[in-house]
């Protein structure tokens, strides 16, 4: 199945760059992965990944893939990469 009408080839590669977030406030935009860069980070979305636990203390290194609309890092830090 050919998908690249999906996404953009340069977009899984990073091309269209990346967000640092360290701090409550809602991030938009169109994600497809965030990656915890603090131990301990917790994070919270809306996007296509289901039955996710919003409480769960990620460690440093971890990384989410779906599709995300909006992104708030309640605790920690993590960057959040652009489709």
């Amino acid at each position: 199945m050919n998908a690249s009408h999906k996404v953009r080839d340069h977009s899984v590669t990073g091309a269209d760059g990346s967000v640092f977030v360290n701090n409550s406030t809602d991030v938009y935009g169109s994600f497809y992965a965030i990656q915890i860069v603090a131990n301990n980070s917790k994070v919270n979305f809306e996007g296509n990944l289901e039955n996710w636990a919003h409480a769960t203390a990620l460690p440093t290194g971890f990384i989410i893939y779906g599709r995300f609309d909006k992104v708030n890092v309640t605790a920690g830090s993590a960057i959040l990469h652009i489709i």
